[in-house]
Formats: structure tokens, sequence, C-alpha cells
């Protein structure tokens, strides 16, 4: 006992900075204060004192790093290829503090041995770094910070790495289609890197002369480095949206989001790929996943905007009818602020905002012929009792239309509700075969009908 007391006193003694680090011992605490329960297990805890222990020793030897980096300089080059690995990893980390200090390590390393920027940096040792992530790509599950490295990796580079990056998007493309199903969420990030590098160095490709369009065999033989990639990855999308898994829809949806884009100065080979991805999308549109509904709703207006004419029919025929099937059943239409954060109100938002941006495109993309069916859905949501929100965004879309066919956006307002002037004559006979007969007007429309019918009138007369 007296030796068990002066063990005890000897560790009261300690600095409380040597106490908190890993290797030093610690007395058991049973407060309950010092762990984080996970779930309702008590054997599956998180002890914090040792998570804090852990993040300070990191720190500490990320510090290591770079003061070893700042005393040897130039000399610490043959020390690089041991340690940049490492580096990555904690850069990527997901605790703010160690991240942090891995920046200040790794730019202390570029400092020391004179690389002019992180980028370049990256570059010089690219071959080492690609290698070790195909490496683990092989296995994943030995290696799960790999994926979060190559993020990284992408983030701080430039398109001196492009060269490189086929070979591990092949590599993560095997991993997918093998054994690693179960790590499909974070290879499905890896693509999504990929692709968001690419769109983020604004590579600039000249056109093909009529000389090579000729010689070329298919729009392959035209396409740059940057431009295989992306087709690469998009065409392994087409695969996956239909997946079961709503991070997964949802992930892939956001990766087409982000490259399509990339193709744009590439019709002959974005129209096939807007051909593949458009009857996977069209189910999208139908999921029971609000989320997954309103990511689809958002690509509508980018397929639009770069496909055109290819997918107007298509847009008009396949896609319309079944955006505005789900605003007449919206009850966002019917009730008020009950509706402020579910996912009625969500949809019915992304469903308008969809139909603004569809309006909104220049050159002019919905046909007058359009207007009629999107306008009589329309302007159900100009009721005085729905959300203020969703009925500035439905006045929005009348006006956009209104552009396009100012007569059927008028004929449309005032079925709903018209001013005393353009009420019809009680006594009249011949009112009849003058002008069809209009429904009585609802005075819940007139707030909104009535400066929007002035819009469309005063559209009418700059015409004229």
């Amino acid at each position: 006992q007296q030796q068990q007391q002066q063990q005890n006193q000897h560790h009261n003694h300690q600095p409380k900075a040597f106490r908190s680090l890993p290797g030093s011992p610690s007395r058991p605490s049973s407060n309950a204060d010092n762990r984080l329960m996970v779930g309702s297990d008590a054997t599956k805890s998180v002890d914090i004192q040792a998570l804090r222990h852990a993040v300070v020793l990191t720190c500490l030897l990320l510090e290591g790093v770079g003061a070893v980096a700042k005393l040897r300089g130039q000399a610490f080059e043959e020390h690089i290829l041991q340690t940049i690995y490492a580096l990555f990893v904690k850069l990527g980390s997901p605790t703010a503090i160690v991240a942090r200090t891995a920046y200040f390590a790794v730019t202390q390393v570029c400092e020391s041995c004179n690389y002019p920027s992180l980028a370049d940096f990256v570059s010089r040792n690219s071959d080492y770094l690609i290698n070790s992530l195909c490496q683990g790509l092989r296995y994943l599950a030995l290696n799960p910070e790999v994926p979060q490295v190559l993020q990284t990796m992408l983030s701080f580079s430039d398109a001196n790495l492009l060269p490189l990056l086929r070979d591990t998007a092949v590599e993560v493309m095997d991993c997918l289609d093998g054994y690693n199903r179960e790590f499909a969420q974070e290879l499905l990030k890896i693509l999504r890197s990929l692709v968001l590098a690419v769109r983020r160095w604004r590579l600039v490709s000249p056109q093909p002369t009529p000389e090579q369009l000729e010689k070329a065999g298919s729009p392959d033989d035209l396409l740059q480095d940057h431009h295989k990639l992306v087709k690469m990855v998009l065409e392994r999308c087409v695969h996956v949206v239909g997946s079961k898994d709503l991070s997964r829809r949802l992930l892939v949806m956001d990766v087409v989001r982000v490259g399509l884009p990339c193709l744009q100065e590439r019709e002959r080979t974005l129209l096939p790929l807007v051909h593949q991805l458009w009857a996977p999308l069209v189910r999208r549109l139908k999921d029971r996943e609000a989320s997954v509904v309103m990511s689809a709703l958002s690509l509508l207006p980018l397929l639009a905007e770069l496909s055109g004419s290819f997918v107007h029919e298509r847009i008009t025929r396949e896609a319309l009818p079944v955006v505005l099937a789900r605003l007449q059943q919206n009850p966002a239409k019917k009730r008020a602020q009950t509706l402020v954060h579910t996912n009625d109100m969500r949809l019915c938002s992304e469903g308008l905002q969809t139909l603004l941006a569809l309006a909104s495109l220049q050159p002019v993309f919905l046909q007058p012929a359009d207007v009629g069916v999107i306008s009589v859905v329309v302007v159900q949501f100009l009721a005085e009792d729905v959300l203020e929100s969703i009925k500035a965004k439905a006045v929005e879309v009348m006006r956009r239309l209104a552009s396009i066919n100012a007569d059927v956006v008028w004929y449309t307002l005032v079925r709903k509700w018209r001013p005393a002037e353009l009420m019809p004559p009680t006594c009249s006979t011949t009112a009849a075969f003058v002008r069809p007969e209009l429904p009585l007007p609802e005075p819940v429309y007139a707030a909104c009908v009535k400066p929007l019918l002035e819009y469309v009138e005063s559209l009418d007369q700059g015409s004229g």
C-alpha cells in the first residue's frame, strides 16, 4: 500500500502536458464523461481521453517533421518519399487541427526543399503517390485512408497530374466491379474528385479542323486526355444511377452534374452519353426518396442547356408530365404554414425552380405549345393561402412563360381571376358566341393574378 501511494504521488506531480500523452501511465477513471457511447452497446465505446491523446501526439509528430525539414533544408529531399504519403494522409484528416498542422508541415517541407508551390510538390512526386494509391486500392480493406488521400492530392494539384489519373480511374473502376462493393461509396467519391479536378483546371482544347474530322475514325480519336477521363467516369455512372443505395444514387447524379459540362465542347461525345443517361434519369424522377427526385430535377435544365433540341422532345414528352403530375398532386398548394420544412414543400420548390430554369434558357427552349400545359399547373400556386416562397417562385415562372407566349398565360390567368371590365355581359345573347364561357373568378387569386395581368398587358404593348 505504501508503494502504491508513492506511485500515485509521483503521478500527481507529473506535468499535465506529459500526463496527457498516450505513452504515459494514467489511472483508470470511472467518470462517465470520459466515454462517448456509440449506440446502446456499452462495449462499443470510444475513450475520449485516448482520442485526445492521439490527436495531440499526431500534431506533435507533424510539427516534428516540419521542424526537421526546416533544420535540414535541401538535404531533407532524400526523406520525402518516406514522409509524403503519411503527410497527405493527415492532410485529409477530418480533424481540423490535425489537417491544419499537416498543412503547415507540408508547406515547411516545400519551402525547405525549394518547391515553388504545393501543386509543384505534388506534381514532382506524383509517380510515387499514384503508385502507392493504386497499390492501396487493391487492398482497400487494409488501407481505408486511400480515398481521402487521393481526394486531398487532387485538391492541391494542377493539370500536370492529368496523364497519371487515367490509370487511377481504371483501378477505381476495377474495384467497383470486383470484390470491393462494400467500399462503393468511397470509390464513387474518388470518381467525383477526379471529375471535379478536371473541371477546376478549366482545360481548353482547340476545336478539330475539318481535316482532322475527316481522318478521325471515331469521335474518341479527337478527345483530349481530360475528355477521355470524364467520358470513362460518366459511362460507368450510367450503371450506378439505379443503385438501391440512396447515397450512391445521389453521389452518382452529382458526378453527372459536374462531369457533363466538361464535355460541352465535344458534342459528338456528349450526346451519346446524354442518350444513355436519359432513361435512368427519368426513372429517378419517380423515385420514392424526395432527395433523389430533387437531384434528378436539377439535372433537367443542365441537359436542356447542353443538348438543346436533342433532348427537347424527350423532356416535353417524358419528363415534364412527371414533374407537372408531382406538382399537381403536391399538398403545398392547399396548406400554408405547416409545410415549411417538409419533403412536399421542398419537392414543390425544386419543381418550380426546374420549370423556371427551363423557361429562362436562351435561346428559348420551351415552345409556345409547352406554355399552356405548364401554366395551368403553376397558376394553382398563386392562391393567397400558399407559402410565400412557393408563391414567389410561381409568379416568376408565370412571368417567364409570358415572355414566350403571353396570350396563353393571359388566358390561364383570367380563368382564375379577372377585373370587372373583363367580366362578360350577363344579358347579352351574343357574348357566348364572341368569347368562350369563363368560370367564376376566385378571389383567393386576386393578389397575385392582378399584377401578373398588368405585366402581360405591358408585354403586349411593348411588342406592339
